[in-house]
């Protein structure tokens, strides 16, 4: 399992080299983010200031309609563009 061998990676870099700096953890978390984004048959992630989009193959394991109901309960944030990307749009700080 990927997650289980990042897990194994990352215990044995405390084990040898103590706490690691605040970059190193931020590498891990997107890795983290990678590895849920694969498993949720998402391609490509695209983030800015203005938000971002997000891309999903078209064999994605997400449902349509959950989809659907996202952009319906909050149409001002989330659009489609195309049949597998959607468009968020949220104002983030740098």
């Amino acid at each position: 399992d990927t997650q289980e061998k990042l897990d194994n990676i990352r215990m044995e870099l405390i084990d040898r080299f103590g706490v690691p700096p605040q970059s190193v953890k931020h590498l891990f978390s997107v890795h983290q983010i990678r590895l849920k984004a694969e498993h949720l048959g998402i391609t490509k992630i695209d983030i800015n200031t203005q938000g971002g989009n997000i891309e999903f193959s078209p064999d994605t394991p997400v449902q349509a309609i959950s989809i659907i109901q996202l952009m319906q309960k909050n149409p001002t944030y989330y659009r489609m563009e195309g049949g597998q990307r959607l468009k968020v749009m949220v104002q983030l700080e740098d």
